[in-house]
């Protein structure tokens, strides 16, 4: 059993304090201080759609991108019991495919940080800049050395 596959079953509970909906809001509101309509939206390690589905619910054009098949079987259900429309792709963020036209793309909850070679974020950046428009938004976090040493440090969670 691979890592991811053992993290799914338990990925929505531990996040179930989350607020992903206050996360949602955010990203609305640096599309419109940004001034750019956005309708296509690309999420990469979109996980069990936690983000994906609310922006979804909103009306976004959705397509969630992960490497853990396990995470996007739970998206595509929680996805198909609320009725929403998003389409899911098992890849991996440092060499995906999802073509072009996307108006933004995010990455979220530090899924830039699961790539943990440098060629690897290049990589990935240069298939999100291929993947948007011109002048298309990628709204991302990540987690810094200071994070992990400093505030996380030694504590489990």
């Amino acid at each position: 059993m691979d890592s991811y596959e053992a993290l799914a079953a338990a990925y929505d509970e531990l996040t179930e304090d989350v607020e992903y909906e206050k996360r949602a809001d955010f990203v609305e509101k640096l599309f419109l201080r940004a001034k750019r309509p956005v309708r296509s939206l690309l999420d990469l390690a979109c996980g069990t759609g936690n983000i994906t589905l609310p922006l979804a619910k909103r009306g976004y054009e959705l397509t969630g991108i992960d490497q853990s098949a396990e995470m996007l079987a739970l998206a595509r259900k929680k996805a198909d019991e609320k009725g929403l429309r998003v389409c899911l792709s098992e890849q991996n963020i440092a060499c995906f495919d999802a073509g072009g036209g996307f108006e933004a793309a995010i990455c979220s909850f530090d899924g830039i940080n699961y790539l943990t070679k440098s060629a690897d974020v290049l990589s990935c950046l240069a298939r999100v800049y291929e993947a948007l428009t011109d002048g298309g938004l990628f709204i991302f976090d990540i987690g810094t050395p200071y994070k992990y040493r400093n505030i996380l440090a030694d504590r489990t969670y």
